[in-house]
Formats: C-alpha cells, structure tokens, sequence
C-alpha cells in the first residue's frame, strides 16, 4: 500500500540515486531510517527497492549478467 511516507522516502531514495551515479571520486550520498520499532521502515524500504527494480528492469529489459540488487541494513 501506498502511503505518503512511502512516497515521500522513495522521493528522497531515488535523489539520492541520482546524485550518487555521479560521485566517482568522493563517498557516495546515504539515506538513514529511524522511526520506533513496528513503524514500518523495513517494509517502507523493501517497497522502494521494489520499486527501484522494476523501474531499472522495464528500462533494461532484464537484469544484466552478474548484477543483484542490493540494500544494506544496520
């Protein structure tokens, strides 16, 4: 489902993205996640990464040999 956080955070994911593609020589741009436990980050990020998937998919065609999509979480 939808929501305007999820919207709001996937904004912010994929800004992020886009800086981030250009950063060769500098760290790349982070995002971090707070919220009290049950408040739906995990499910908030895995909608975004799904999101992000399929978008790169549609554009692509399907994944290119050897890339997998990764998050990381801490």
């Amino acid at each position: 489902m939808r929501t305007p956080a999820i919207d709001a955070l996937a904004k912010n994911v994929r800004t992020l993205m886009i800086l981030g593609r250009h950063q060769a020589a500098t760290a790349r741009p982070s995002l971090i996640v707070t919220g009290p436990a049950g408040a739906g980050k995990t499910t908030a990020l895995l909608q975004v990464g799904r999101a992000c998937h399929l978008a790169r998919t549609r554009r692509h065609g399907t994944a290119a040999a050897g890339q997998v999509p990764v998050a990381s979480a801490f």
